[in-house]
């Protein structure tokens, strides 16, 4: 899409320099009226191809951050469907440390808890990144 707007840009600098030549020539007025529109049409189609040129370059970024989010978000389902919830918190075949429910659902991170820990006759993780504290 790129090369067809920098090939459009040029042949409308070519059609510019062909009427800017007829416009030097020695015709009669009528002439040059027309080819004066000619070249304000032109320039007007090179101002709306270099908007485009801009548009299609901030079209191209969004797009490769939209490819980006769309395959973290896959990997974070894929490593989601992992998790089993159980006793309130995720917990991941083979892993002793269960995970942040609040964490994994809200900002789809798995981040560790912390523990357990003991207080009186409670037993309790704790997460580091979101300070909540899962009780069993």
């Amino acid at each position: 899409m790129m090369e067809e707007i920098v090939a459009a840009l040029a042949a409308l600098k070519q059609a510019t320099d062909i009427a800017k030549g007829i416009n030097a020539l020695n015709v009669d007025f009528e002439v040059k009226t027309k080819t004066s529109e000619l070249l304000s049409v032109i320039i007007d189609l090179q101002h709306s191809m270099l908007e485009l040129q801009g548009r299609f370059g901030d079209l191209q970024g969004e797009n490769e951050e939209l490819k980006s989010e769309v395959s973290r978000l896959r990997l974070s389902a894929s490593a989601r469907d992992t998790l089993q919830f159980k006793e309130k918190m995720y917990w991941k075949e083979g892993d002793s440390v269960p995970f942040c429910p609040v964490c994994l659902e809200n900002e789809q991170k798995q981040i560790h808890l912390t523990g357990p820990h003991r207080e009186e006759d409670l037993m309790y993780f704790h997460c580091e990144v979101c300070g909540n504290n899962i009780f069993k």
